[in-house]
């Protein structure tokens, strides 16, 4: 019996890994450690629905979704696709070349701190005359702190992008971990103390953000310089800009459909719907762990070992895919029950929505891992032109699908245009840079997803009591359906076998 633990990593006769899982053990360590900083903030809020659906009510939560979409927007245009780019530069300079790469993060920075600083103040006095729709006109002053929020926003996360090429994924998670502290109980104290409602939230948020900002910037300070470099600047934004049409139609496949539901049904149901992603995003966190650990995972070893990377990059998509699911599974089967016991009574229906937002959640996670196979290329404009595709099928079925489903039509919108998009990326990035991907796994492990997803959420038996137990069963089957259908490679059984090995060790 082979030895899984000696065998180093390389290519094998059918193009699997060579009986090594080792370079996952580093993406997942990096994933727990990143995600859990990079989510720390919706996580805590998402832990602090119970208060906060009881004190805003599904009204007050469509006010919340609609400046949260105008915020959205502003940030697509404040980086200039800067935070990509730097980092792809970033590492086209190895580590003793300090000073190259001190530049281009010292241009970045001074680059998004005027940037960011004049498109704020352009957008506070153009938003103030526009009609958005809603029951009642918003106070000028809970626009203008959202706003202003968007560029320490911008900057801070740029500083905690630097943490992250540097390879210091705890000081990344304590810094994020202590901005959501500091930012969620801000909000809390001057929404509860001193009762000030949606201001006190925003103002939370904004004090929270600020004071984030400074303790990043102390961690990072010796990579800032006062140097600017307009070489470093025009290669940043030839690889950059091109990104900014995908933000954009990024933000119209995920938000613009907010809009469409004040249009065609009311501020009462964006705020039920606002509810629903609000749980579908619980998986999108771990899709945020992952593609902030990914990303200087992938290139590092790209930049090492171009054909052990093919294979980490197919065998990743399966992993993502069987994980996301099994997630998006969960969600959906019990979203009903968790909408029953865990907010306010008047966001129950939110549920039915959860299940299609869930789909659209996986299919963005399997895009991480496969514009990988663009992205190497350089040719970031293959990024805008299919994005931009799906925002508009995504705008075409928002005006057909909302006014007669409302927030369900919206998120099958999202879904379909997401599956399109998977469709095309997919498509680009093997013509550029082919990896084996193992189509039929992933493909079946989707399918058996579908199938439990849809029956789960339609399970409504008189007896609650009866109708958890079976969806709890559904859930504990779904490692063994994957199993029989999906199965497993000779690599990944021995690897298992290894860890329970390992365990009962210690048990012992």
């Amino acid at each position: 019996m082979e030895n899984v633990e000696s065998v180093k990593l390389s290519s094998s006769h059918d193009g699997d890994l060579d009986n090594s899982l080792s370079p996952f053990k580093r993406l997942s360590k990096d994933v727990l450690i990143y995600g859990t900083g990079r989510a720390s903030i919706a996580l805590i809020s998402f832990i602090m629905l119970p208060i906060f659906s009881r004190i805003f009510s599904p009204s007050d939560y469509g006010v919340i979704e609609t400046i949260s979409a105008i915020a959205a927007a502003i940030m697509v245009f404040s980086t200039l696709g800067l935070d990509a780019a730097s980092q792809r530069s970033f590492f086209d300079y190895r580590e003793d070349q300090s000073s190259d790469r001190n530049v281009i993060l010292s241009t970045t920075f001074w680059t998004l701190l005027i940037w960011s600083g004049i498109l704020t103040l352009v957008s506070m006095l153009i938003i103030r005359k526009i009609d958005l729709g809603l029951e009642k006109s918003l106070p000028d002053i809970l626009i203008i702190i959202a706003i202003a929020t968007v560029p320490i926003t911008v900057l801070h996360k740029f500083f905690k992008d630097i943490l992250r090429m540097w390879h210091k994924p705890v000081a990344y998670m304590v810094v994020s971990i202590l901005a959501a502290l500091i930012t969620i109980g801000a909000a809390l104290y001057l929404v509860l103390g001193l009762e000030l409602g949606l201001l006190g939230n925003y103002l939370g948020y904004f004090f929270g953000g600020f004071i984030a900002l400074i303790v990043s910037y102390w961690l990072i300070r010796r990579a800032l310089r006062f140097k600017f470099s307009t070489d470093y600047l025009k290669m940043m934004l030839s690889f950059g800009l091109p990104l900014v049409p995908v933000a954009a139609a990024t933000w119209v496949l995920q938000l613009a459909n907010r809009f469409f539901i004040l249009m065609y049904s009311s501020q009462v149901e964006l705020g039920i719907y606002g509810m629903s992603v609000r749980l579908s995003n619980v998986l999108m966190l771990l899709v945020t762990a992952f593609s902030v650990a990914f990303s200087p995972f992938i290139l590092d070893l790209y930049s090492r070992d171009q054909v052990t990377e093919k294979h980490i990059r197919a065998r990743t998509l399966t992993y993502v895919t069987v994980i996301l699911c099994y997630g998006a599974l969960i969600l959906s089967v019990f979203a009903r029950e968790f909408f029953l016991f865990y907010t306010d009574a008047s966001f129950q229906g939110a549920y039915k929505a959860v299940g299609i937002l869930c789909g659209s959640v996986v299919l963005v996670g399997m895009n991480v891992v496969i514009i990988a196979g663009i992205t190497y290329s350089r040719k970031t404009f293959y990024f805008a032109r299919y994005i931009i595709l799906s925002a508009l099928v995504s705008i075409g079925l928002n005006f057909l699908l909302i006014p007669s489903l409302g927030m369900v039509g919206a998120a099958l919108a999202s879904l379909v245009s997401y599956a399109i998009l998977l469709i095309l990326y997919y498509q680009r990035a093997q013509h550029l840079n082919k990896a084996p991907y193992e189509v039929s796994r992933v493909t079946l492990t989707l399918l058996i997803t579908i199938l439990l997803v849809v029956f789960g959420t339609l399970l409504h038996l008189q007896s609650l009591w009866l109708s958890l137990g079976i969806k709890t069963m559904i859930i504990i089957a779904y490692p063994i359906v994957i199993y029989i259908f999906v199965g497993l490679k000779s690599d990944e059984r021995a690897f298992i076998l290894r860890r329970i090995q390992n365990f009962r060790r210690k048990k012992t």
